[in-house]
């Protein structure tokens, strides 16, 4: 089993779950999957200008909702106090 990071996930999601499950997507569920990956490649702007980012919370709902099979979700928050 591979750990990878958010950004890691999206690529892999992209270029090996995305080509195979484009052609039965909808148009809404394609735009998602498009406008993420905008947001991933710092694109899109918010009214203010500035970059609209590719969050962890939706990079876990499209790979969940798109490729449960292939992925393992855990987020994990840690605080160390010294």
């Amino acid at each position: 089993m591979e750990i990878l990071n958010k950004d890691q996930a999206w690529r892999d999601f992209a270029q090996n779950v995305k080509p195979g499950i484009w052609e039965s997507l909808t148009y809404a569920e394609r735009n998602a999957i498009q406008q993420a990956e905008k947001d991933f490649r710092n694109e899109r702007t918010d009214i203010r200008g500035k970059p609209v980012n590719l969050g962890m919370d939706r990079v876990k709902r499209i790979l969940e909702q798109y490729a449960p099979e292939r992925y393992e979700i855990q987020i994990r928050f840690e605080c160390r106090v010294k």
